[in-house]
């Protein structure tokens, strides 16, 4: 597989889909035309925080592939609750299709509507392009439920995705910036603070909360035996 072939800076917390559109963008690979070099499928869709295919990704871009599931995508927070499935996400992470992956996720199959697509920070952009001189889409915003920028407290803005959305055209956050920016409540800045504090945290070190809980049951002499209450 060849390797992308010129110096292209890549954050450490930019999610793939936002890589591979950057890369189009200096590139002027049509994103059909990539998707068939490194996927070998030009309709390739990628998910905008649970993205599969990782070992062709991190080859083309020389990351490690283990630094690409922790650091670019939300594979932490499934390791922390699904723990016992662990072993099987993580091959569908690498090396199956996103459906195949995403269908097995706690994700798919909660009763609870979130929205699906891409979400910025509009003050986040402002910053990256005075500093960087190009913006891209954080992991960090991407967690579902999360509304607002856990570090500037305004909403973030979303773009959809899916079959009547985008995820097969390449969006540029600064293309889709509305210049209005409005201030979320204290009670969403906190559990914004709190969803990314909990992903770093599972970065650094994986918890299995299965374990922990009935550590602390037993520590209450609260558990008995074989496991009783």
């Amino acid at each position: 597989m060849k390797q992308v072939p010129f110096y292209f800076e890549l954050p450490d917390d930019e999610v793939p889909y936002s890589t591979v559109m950057r890369y189009s963008l200096l590139s002027a690979v049509g994103f059909p035309q990539f998707c068939q070099q490194i996927y070998s499928n030009s309709r390739k869709r990628i998910h905008p925080y649970i993205p599969a295919e990782l070992a062709r990704f991190s080859a083309f871009f020389a990351l490690n592939e283990q630094d690409v599931l922790t650091n670019r995508t939300l594979f932490p927070l499934l390791q922390f609750v699904q723990p016992a499935s662990l072993e099987e996400l993580r091959e569908r992470a690498l090396f199956q299709t996103d459906s195949a992956l995403f269908s097995k996720t706690v994700f798919a199959h909660s009763k609870i509507s979130t929205f699906y697509g891409l979400k910025h920070c509009p003050v986040c952009i402002e910053e990256e392009l005075n500093r960087l001189g190009f913006c891209y889409w954080h992991i960090a915003h991407q967690i579902p439920g999360i509304e607002v920028c856990h570090r500037h407290g305004c909403y973030l803005k979303g773009v959809a995705m899916g079959d009547a959305g985008n995820d097969r055209a390449l969006l540029y956050p600064d293309l889709c910036i509305e210049k209005s920016v409005c201030d979320g409540s204290e009670i969403q800045l906190r559990l914004a603070k709190f969803a990314v504090d909990l992903l770093q945290l599972l970065k650094e070190k994986p918890i299995d909360y299965r374990h922990s809980y009935s550590s602390l049951l037993a520590d209450k002499g609260l558990k008995h035996g074989q496991g009783r209450l």
